[in-house]
């Protein structure tokens, strides 16, 4: 019996100045909040699409550096990685990726690029062509089309960014991205390879933890934030998808789950859609959020207390 090809979703080791998400070094800090990347749990259900067995490794939470994360990886090398890189080290982590490819035997290695990539094409294009070994940069989790990528069905698809990087082989796309035909459909995500004791989110009553996104975009232009611009328009994952998704976050243990959407409850309708259904099913689950008060009502916000807020 041949068992399924793994695929690596990774947190990377990050250098002693610089910690990716929460607090790791002060044991007592009242920030100390590590979670899981959204990111990398939305792509986790387009691994498994594509044919491939996700696993994960936070190697921040767990200590790990860069010669430890490949001994661990040596002993079963998987089929590919997809890695977080971060815009303030992420010239010395493609560094890090390339040697890990090199040891692990030139297996596919993809990059989920910040939002500072997508802000500063030239900057894309530089790292591009001074890393001509990457094999992808997924700029971000919604309008691309992972599982088709992994199997090799993107070029029909593929929108290159007007970026080709002229390889030993001829012009190469390095950046692919790809949009659904017929509206956002993400495959469920993979919430069990997340599932630690550990995460945790600042406003956490309870454990295990994990991280879910309904809606992608803003149409507000706070000045403190500049998410906003990763998506063209407000994009939502289908309803009852979304529902099901935190019943399976519910049978799997996980006690609270964060939504990562920017502003929740912005379409009135589909919230309230969705809420209606959510608290029917009536999950030990709960959840938090964040929103505006000049979005929220009286109304939306005794149904999401019903519905576990």
């Amino acid at each position: 019996m041949t068992s399924i090809p793994t695929f690596l979703l990774l947190d990377p080791p990050s250098g002693a100045d610089f910690c990716r998400r929460g607090s790791l070094r002060e044991k007592n800090a009242a920030h100390n909040a590590p979670f899981p990347n959204i990111d990398l749990i939305l792509l986790s259900g387009a691994v498994r699409e594509a044919g491939f067995a996700p696993v994960y490794i936070d190697a921040q939470l767990n200590r790990m550096n860069w010669s430890e994360l490949s001994a661990r990886l040596q002993a079963e090398p998987p089929a590919g990685i997809l890695s977080l890189v971060s815009s303030s080290s992420i010239d010395n982590e493609l560094k890090s990726l390339q040697r890990l490819k090199k040891e692990l035997g030139g297996i596919k290695v993809y990059i989920v690029g910040t939002i500072i990539l997508q802000r500063e094409p030239a900057r894309l294009e530089r790292i591009l062509r001074e890393n001509p070994w990457l094999d992808g940069v997924i700029l971000n989790p919604a309008e691309n089309h992972f599982a088709e990528l992994l199997r090799g069905e993107a070029s029909a698809m593929a929108e290159p960014l007007n970026i080709a990087v002229q390889g030993a082989e001829g012009p190469r796309i390095s950046a692919v991205k790809v949009r659904y035909g017929d509206g956002l459909r993400l495959p469920r995500p993979e919430h069990s390879i997340f599932k630690d004791a550990r995460y945790c989110m600042p406003q956490s009553k309870h454990g295990p933890v994990t991280c879910v996104q309904f809606s992608f975009g803003c149409p507000f232009t706070c000045e403190f934030c500049i998410d906003n611009q990763l998506y063209r328009k407000m994009l939502y994952r289908d309803v009852d998808d979304m529902v099901e998704e935190l019943v399976e976050a519910d049978r799997l243990g996980f006690r609270e789950a964060y939504f990562k959407d920017l502003t929740f409850g912005l379409q009135k309708p589909i919230a309230t859609e969705f809420l209606r259904k959510l608290a029917a099913r009536k999950l030990r689950l709960r959840w938090l959020c964040t929103t505006r008060i000049d979005v929220a009502s009286r109304e939306m916000l005794t149904m999401m207390k019903q519905a576990g807020c």
